[in-house]
């Protein structure tokens, strides 16, 4: 049996149980590829290992409802960070 790490966090003041399998590996990602369709967003986590190779790390598949309460939760802790550490230089 694969032992499990637990964590919780708190969402609309209700508890959430977060489980981390014994398995889970983090994966550094430094391109993403994304498709949307009218009932999902999938994004592809990438680690792009030259200007034409990138391995598929993980891939994760969403409703759009779920994307925009994403973008939202990312954009704000962007903002945070910024506000904290200071201006993220961008290649745009």
């Amino acid at each position: 049996m694969e032992k499990i790490k637990k964590d919780a966090i708190q969402q609309k003041g209700k508890k959430i149980n977060l489980i981390f399998p014994e398995h889970l590996q983090p994966f550094y990602s430094n391109f993403a590829n994304f498709h949307l369709t009218l009932t999902e967003l999938k994004i592809d986590f990438t680690f792009k290992t030259d200007s034409e190779n990138a391995v598929v790390g993980s891939q994760i598949v969403m409703s759009p409802q779920h994307a925009k309460i994403f973008v939202n939760v990312l954009s704000g802790l962007l903002v945070k960070y910024e506000k904290d550490l200071g201006k993220i230089p961008s290649d745009k």
